[in-house]
């Protein structure tokens, strides 16, 4: 309960007495105009419904469908009757002869042909609205993935505000569905778990007994790629108890639950279920996800130190999937060039990382799951190339590897900013929808003039004291909301900081392990020059501490300013140092950062504390970290 003082319970309460005089007024000037209007208005809406379905049946617009048919060919209503009121699958598409005829349009046909539609559609059927947005939603997709993001994205934000606009749950939760299925489509893993799980866990509410098998496979399968492994395990169980496909999927779910275990490290609980996915694919005659599931018990061989099983399954799964799922293929090359790594077989290796980097290049579209691969080939890479000696090569491959994981890592943080966005807007609709409840509620009332005459005073300040507290309850919500969203990007900016510090130190230690590499060689001339070079590579470049000084200056907002401020006289090596004491690293990491020896970094903190005027007693991690 919030506290309110008297002084401020008064000037709410005049400012409310003069807002609801001017409430009253305003309602009896809208209904008298209501009075007038009304007849007219449905009058011209009843003719304005007759132009648009004629007794002929059949609708004007869809003329545009198409460009070859004659003015008085058009396309009949009947048909797009039945396609809305039947339940609606993806496999329609294939069916329907207006898809095919559809996906032969220019762009600018084939988004004139659904706004021609949605103008025939009367805006107050929010059902047939749902199924519209839905329909278009997928035709976007299916003909122009992976382009068109943008008109995608627009299509199902429509979908979702008409599905909140028709208060039916069941079309709720099946919009949920559909806009997860689609952002799982575009690799937005995490908010397609989202929106599915919603959508899934709705319909074990309202209607259990509509959920198919798919339904789970599907969100089993989302929130692996989500990394949710554990609620992964949970829906897909609940997917083998469900018998409503004409072909089951149950090896489909198997392996997902297969892989759940094993990136939660239970690697007999994970071959476990990928054999008993291998004895399901028999009864389906599902050759490929037999395969699949060859490679994946390779995986658990190798982790298992089991070198010879594991080269068996990846050998049979490499070579039945080269042409069918070849990015399969490709991965079972990678662990078979670690098994090379392993045995130290390192030309091997070489050529079988090189033959899954090629493959996987062939392939045109590009996923996550595969960038992921690819990054994982330049990290053996460079580990064969260490055992090799070849320093160039592994800081090459090596640089590679940390190019491409930070460009994942960037995307992950994307991704949950997206995940809270969308997470405000969904609350935004649901209390746009409690206003739209209260303003329907209020133009019935206005319908009858005795009835408002009668308790008009009752009723409004009914209406005013609900609007007032929802509008109050919003702003807080929407208040925390924000805070929240604010907590979460600084949260981000700590990771990333983390992760750039620690990459720094990565790349120090790899660098001070090649530089040793070449001390203990007789140096040649060009050995020496590599020496050289690798000692200056050490040292933290400029556009790394520009980067590092954006990352630290979002998380500790105001901290160099201040130091700046109150020392003009600091020179950048006291500025830096100052920095990675703020971030509690030792002596010897700060070293390793900026390229230095250990001593050098405590001369630079001493000089940093005889800058800052200190006692010799006051501490100066103490004084830092105490600097807002």
């Amino acid at each position: 309960m919030t506290k309110i003082n008297g002084s401020f319970f008064f000037n709410e309460h005049m400012y409310t007495k003069k807002l609801l005089s001017e409430f009253t007024i305003k309602c009896i000037l809208v209904l008298g105009w209501c009075m007038l209007t009304i007849p007219a208005r449905a009058q011209e809406g009843n003719k304005s419904r007759l132009e648009q379905n004629p007794e002929t049946g059949e609708l004007q617009a869809i003329s545009a469908l198409n460009p070859n048919t004659r003015e008085d060919e058009k396309y009949p209503s009947k048909k797009w009757e039945a396609l809305f009121n039947k339940p609606f699958s993806e496999k329609d598409l294939n069916n329907f002869d207006f898809f095919e005829n559809a996906k032969k349009l220019d762009s600018a046909s084939f988004y004139q042909l659904f706004e021609d539609i949605k103008a025939s559609i009367n805006p107050k059927d929010f059902n047939l609205l749902v199924k519209f947005s839905r329909i278009k939603a997928m035709l976007i997709h299916r003909k122009y993935h992976p382009n068109h993001f943008p008109s995608l994205t627009y299509t199902l934000d429509d979908l979702l505000n008409y599905a909140y606009l028709s208060q039916d749950d069941f079309l709720l939760a099946r919009a949920y569905i559909s806009f997860g299925r689609l952002m799982f489509e575009h690799q937005k893993y995490d908010l397609a778990a989202s929106y599915i799980l919603n959508g899934v866990k709705l319909l074990e509410i309202i209607s259990f007994e509509s959920i198919v098998q798919w339904d789970y496979t599907n969100l089993g399968e989302v929130l692996f790629h989500s990394k949710d492994y554990e609620q992964s395990i949970t829906y897909s169980k609940k997917g083998l108890s469900i018998k409503t496909e004409s072909i089951p999927l149950d090896h489909r779910i198997l392996n997902t639950i297969g892989q759940n275990f094993q990136r939660l490290g239970l690697l007999d609980s994970a071959k476990f279920y990928f054999k008993k996915s291998i004895e399901s694919t028999k009864s389906t005659n599902q050759k490929d996800w037999e395969n699949i599931n060859f490679h994946f018990l390779g995986e658990l061989s190798f982790l298992t130190n089991d070198l010879a099983a594991s080269k068996e399954y990846l050998t049979k799964s490499r070579l039945n999937l080269l042409e069918k799922v070849p990015e399969i293929a490709a991965n079972s090359l990678l662990w078979s060039g670690k098994i090379a790594l392993r045995e130290s077989k390192l030309d091997s290796g070489i050529m079988l990382l090189n033959s899954s980097h090629q493959l996987l290049k062939a392939i045109p579209r590009k996923t996550i799951q595969m960038e992921n691969y690819r990054k994982d080939i330049y990290l053996v890479m460079s580990e064969i190339y260490q055992q090799m000696g070849n320093a160039d090569s592994t800081f090459f491959y090596y640089s590679k590897y940390s190019a491409l994981n930070d460009s994942i890592n960037s995307l992950a943080v994307l991704s949950d900013l997206e995940i809270t966005e969308s997470l405000i807007k969904n609350e935004q609709n649901t209390y746009k929808l409690a206003f739209l409840e209260i303003a329907e509620q209020k133009g019935r009332q206005q319908r009858n003039m005795l009835i408002f005459l009668l308790i008009f005073f009752c009723i409004g300040g009914l209406i005013y004291f609900v609007w007032q507290k929802a509008r109050f309850r919003y702003k807080n919500h929407i208040a925390a909301l924000e805070k929240q969203v604010l907590e979460k990007e600084v949260d981000s900016m700590k990771n990333q900081l983390n992760t750039f510090t620690k990459q720094l130190l990565e790349k120090g230690t790899l660098l001070e392990k090649l530089e040793n590499q070449l001390l203990e060689k007789n140096n040649s001339e060009e050995q020496h020059k590599s020496l050289i070079a690798l000692r200056s590579s050490r040292i933290l470049t400029n556009e790394d501490w520009n980067q590092f000084r954006l990352l630290f200056e979002k998380v500790y907002p105001g901290f160099i300013n201040r130091l700046k401020r109150e020392k003009p006289d600091i020179t950048l090596a006291e500025l830096r140092i100052a920095v990675l004491i703020r971030m509690q690293l030792s002596a010897k990491e700060m070293a390793m950062i900026l390229g230095i020896s250990t001593g050098s970094a405590q001369r630079t903190r001493l000089r940093l504390k005889q800058r800052l005027e200190l006692e010799s007693e006051i501490n100066l991690e103490e004084f830092l970290l105490n600097i807002n």
